[in-house]
């Protein structure tokens, strides 16, 4: 059977090496000289003749055995500088109104991301009260137990939510109150996405309870989360509507200004961060499961620094 021929498309050549490479993603499946020819309409040859240039340089990879191509290390080299570049002036921009939040409200705060399936804690701001929590810059998160990474992975799409269960195929417990399976855990995201808020009632540390709320961008997916952490004896403060009006507002906020300057932003009002809209009912579930929770005994130790 003849083959079937090469529709033929006008690129120049930085579109036809942007077209290859482009051509790889989101999941960087090996693909052959032929393929890509006939996917991207660009002859075989100049196919060809690319990636050999491309694999050169370490942005594609060959295959000994198939001699199919993937996306090589200069590209993975690329991109944790795009995410680098990102993280420094997402952490800039969240900066000014996290301390705002903490001196509304005098309380611990902190960052929240997700970042190759593990959960970062960027940045926070220590609460003024003598008796607050604290954590290290950098410090690793647990994914089931982190108000922040609840309140981002309510928000994923089903195939990136399918990225992490697949990263963590068991879950830790750290607590009686941890939850340990992804049924449970995924139970909650229903009301965390009417809410707009993750709780993590004492279940990585006991002395400790936090609410997270997402930073969403103009297409409603999470970037990252802000929370409010306190000692178990002041869980009334997460409960607080005040407290978590200014919390929401407050995502609400970096959002905006993370959208302020780009093409993005054009689309904000159309499709801003759907936050605003908060569930009461969501809301006194969630105070009713705090108050009914076992705090005797607790105690906050070298939570303060």
């Amino acid at each position: 059977m003849a083959e079937k021929p090469i529709l033929k498309t006008e690129f120049n050549a930085t579109e036809k090496v942007l077209k290859i490479l482009t051509a790889f993603l989101p999941y960087n499946e090996p693909k052959g000289t032929l393929e890509l020819a006939r996917s991207l309409g660009i002859h075989r040859a100049s196919v060809s003749r690319i990636l050999g240039i491309l694999k050169k340089y370490d942005f594609v990879q060959q295959e000994e055995k198939t001699k199919l191509y993937r996306l090589g290390s200069a590209m993975a080299v690329l991109g944790k500088s795009v995410n680098r570049s990102f993280q420094t002036r997402f952490v800039s921009v969240v900066q000014p109104y996290m301390h705002q939040l903490s001196e509304e409200i005098q309380e611990s705060v902190s960052l929240v991301t997700l970042a190759d399936n593990q959960v970062i804690l960027p940045y926070r701001v220590k609460g003024p009260h003598p008796i607050s929590v604290a954590f290290n810059l950098g410090d690793r998160g647990a994914i089931n137990a982190n108000s922040g990474a609840k309140a981002i992975m309510a928000f994923l799409s089903f195939d990136r939510l399918n990225e992490v269960k697949k990263f963590y195929p068991r879950l830790p417990s750290f607590t009686p109150n941890t939850l340990t399976t992804w049924e449970k855990l995924i139970e909650q995201f229903d009301e965390i996405k009417q809410s707009g808020f993750g709780y993590d009632l004492g279940e990585y540390n006991l002395d400790v309870f936090s609410v997270g709320s997402p930073i969403l961008d103009y297409n409603n997916d999470p970037i990252g989360a802000i929370t409010i952490l306190v000692p178990s004896f002041r869980a009334e403060v997460i409960k607080d509507r005040q407290v978590l009006s200014k919390l929401k507002k407050t995502t609400i906020n970096i959002s905006e200004a993370l959208m302020n300057g780009s093409s993005s932003s054009r689309n904000l009002k159309k499709k801003k961060p759907n936050l605003e809209a908060e569930s009461t009912k969501s809301q006194k579930r969630t105070s009713n499961s705090i108050s009914s929770r076992d705090r005797r005994g607790h105690k906050v130790v070298g939570l303060d620094e």
